[in-house]
């Protein structure tokens, strides 16, 4: 049990896990526990191992049918003062973090959300390792896109080792796991917390009474109708994250009177087109990140610099949605020099077109013709791509500021458009919570053994996913995951 400044105490002590009680009533099941967590992604697993090792009968309810959720896409996880890096020699303060982090967001961010994962973020690592995680042994800035080296990356295929180890631990441990199994109502007695009712794939209902629940149900980014509720535009929505993502979580929560702050807080995305791979090769790199080609929007003009993701991983969302439509624009010549940058990526994307039938991409042997293809006009389409390739044979992009490293001339057919839709991984945050990951209501009142973890009550973020802290929302699930768990832990015992 941890017991540094953040984590709570007094948790019941280890020893034998008695087995829910079970009972059955036509379609209707019941059981006890003393915790029940909503969701097996990165942030349940860990609650449920923190949680089970405290001693408390603990229940993981799982709307698939397979643990990790998106955890399973992750690659590794953040953490300063770790064995790793010390021994790399790297030594990073607190102070030089937050100042990247709160810059970026304007100081609309929390920063003992901040500093309470930070203090905890080695130990959290040795946390996992010691649950049986794997890490590769390497830490790095995340490739380009991270300001600093903070990224421990695991071993073998993302968060696969990452999901089966703790699995297999909160197993060990008596965690009980229940898959199929979709929460749906939060039962309240005297002001708190008594339970949850639950909706199982075979039709039957289960009710189960407990004295915490942890919501851990990973966001709300698979739910077209929340997204377009809160702003999104549904012409340009597509979701590119792993299936059951609906927000059952915050929907409990607010019904219960949690505060909803989900219009303040961020989503993990990029920029797509429809029916290509989203967040796949082709996104980050061809059309985003590394991209030799040229963006515009629905005046044919160009509206940002086609690199911005480079700045954060954010920033081509941001630069897209600002526009009322927006596509990109590369040639033979772009995709040789996606080619020199990724070897396979040119065929990757070859194949992907050559398999796409759809309005959203088209393949001319001139500029006019893609203007005809996507509505734009051809003339300023024409002066757009005059100028652009000028920029690209002087070495500077005079307007917005492009690397000169991703600027390639425009000039030999054929070309390929593609229009631009926003592909949602997960939402980050929706759930007030405080630092101990208890849900507050509208009165900013803690809501009695109630607890939003991971995706579903992050607070480290505003409007913007940055990653130039890399990995820091995996570190959020384990250290969310682990500190609701305790103090879910302390709660009940006082019950």
């Amino acid at each position: 049990m941890l017991e540094k400044k953040g984590f709570c105490s007094g948790a019941r002590p280890a020893g034998a896990v008695p087995s829910p009680v079970e009972a059955f009533e036509d379609r209707r099941r019941l059981m006890d526990a003393d915790i029940v967590i909503v969701g097996a992604g990165a942030s349940g697993l860990c609650a449920a191992v923190q949680a089970s090792a405290n001693g408390g009968r603990v229940l993981v309810l799982e709307v698939n049918g397979f643990i990790g959720g998106n955890g399973l896409m992750t690659e590794g996880m953040f953490a300063c003062g770790s064995d790793m890096q010390k021994a790399a020699g790297i030594d990073i303060s607190f102070k030089d973090l937050f100042a990247k982090e709160a810059s970026f967001f304007n100081y609309r961010i929390d920063a003992t959300f901040w500093k309470d994962m930070y203090d905890h973020s080695a130990e959290n690592l040795q946390w996992l390792m010691d649950n049986g995680v794997p890490f590769s042994g390497v830490v790095d800035r995340y490739n380009a896109f991270g300001h600093i080296p903070a990224f421990h990356w695991f071993s073998g295929k993302r968060g696969h080792g990452f999901s089966k180890a703790l699995h297999d631990k909160a197993v060990e441990q008596g965690a009980q796991f229940l898959l199929n199994t979709r929460g749906r109502r939060l039962i309240m007695e005297g002001g708190r917390v008594a339970g949850i009712v639950a909706d199982r794939k075979d039709g039957s209902t289960l009710e189960i009474r407990c004295g915490a629940v942890i919501l851990a149900s990973g966001g709300y980014a698979g739910n077209l109708d929340m997204l377009a509720a809160r702003g999104k535009d549904r012409r340009r929505i597509e979701y590119a994250g792993g299936p059951g993502h609906m927000g059952d979580g915050l929907n409990m929560a607010v019904e219960v009177g949690a505060r909803d702050i989900s219009q303040k807080c961020c989503f993990l995305c990029g920029v797509g087109t429809k029916g290509l791979a989203p967040l796949g090769d082709t996104i980050l790199q061809f059309l985003t990140c590394e991209s030799p080609a040229m963006w515009v929007n629905q005046d044919a003009v160009r509206f940002a610099r086609e690199d911005c993701a480079l700045e954060t991983s954010g920033c081509q969302t941001n630069a897209v949605e600002q526009q009322r439509e927006s596509y990109t624009i590369i040639d033979c010549d772009g995709l040789d020099a996606v080619e020199a940058m990724i070897p396979g990526l040119k065929a990757t994307i070859l194949a992907d077109v050559s398999a796409y039938k759809g309005p959203d991409i088209a393949v001319c042997d001139t500029i006019a013709e893609c203007a005809g293809a996507m509505g734009l006009d051809p003339g300023t389409l024409a002066a757009t791509l005059e100028t652009y390739n000028g920029y690209c044979v002087v070495g500077e992009d005079k307007d917005f500021g492009k690397s000169l490293k991703y600027m390639t001339p425009l000039v030999r057919a054929p070309y390929y458009i593609f229009r631009h839709n926003i592909a949602y991984m997960c939402s980050i945050g929706g759930i007030h919570t405080n630092i101990r990951m208890e849900v507050l209501n509208t009165e900013d009142e803690v809501i009695p053994g109630l607890y939003a973890i991971g995706t579903d009550g992050c607070e480290l973020y505003r409007e913007t996913y940055t990653i130039s802290v890399p990995a820091s929302c995996n570190a959020n699930n384990c250290h969310s995951g682990r500190v609701a768990a305790n103090c879910a832990s302390d709660y009940i015992q006082r019950l």
